[in-house]
């Protein structure tokens, strides 16, 4: 999956937002549990989520354990621990990039490989399209919350 969108809040406040790995579940409503796991100085952090998720008639939850790393306020790398998720493995790359003073541009590139059964009715498009709506929760919900800092 890919995305690249600019959304209407200043750098600083974006990826404030994004990198409040404890207080994630607040930018979409698929994710029901966020838990950052060490110390919150630790070079390469260990996050864990917990997401619910309906695709058509289907509905799973899923558990993603994940090391990130945050280079500058610029790039954010994960990696997902395949012994502790439901992923066979996993790999996501964030950048922001400011475009001035109160918008900014947030480019992801994500591969990922569930563990879990998907029924063949429900194929990848269909999962594709579903991430994407997630993904446009979770920007105007970065928004919103930009707005409120």
């Amino acid at each position: 999956m890919e995305f690249d969108a600019i959304v209407a809040a200043n750098h600083a406040a974006v990826y404030r937002i994004v990198t409040d790995y404890d207080r994630l579940e607040r930018l979409n409503s698929a994710l029901i549990e966020s838990t950052l796991i060490g110390g919150e100085g630790d070079p390469v952090k260990r996050l864990r989520q917990v997401t619910k998720t309906c695709i058509l008639f289907f509905c799973f939850k899923a558990t993603l354990v994940e090391d990130v790393e945050e280079i500058g306020t610029e790039l954010v790398l994960t990696t997902i621990d395949p012994l502790e998720s439901d992923f066979d493995y996993g790999h996501t790359r964030w950048e922001f990039t400011a475009e001035g003073d109160d918008r900014t541009r947030i480019r992801v590139l994500s591969r990922i490989k569930p563990s879990f059964w998907v029924p063949p009715l429900i194929g990848p498009w269909v999962v594709r399209n579903k991430m994407m709506k997630e993904v446009r929760e979770t920007l105007e919900q970065v928004e919103v919350l930009a707005r409120r800092d």
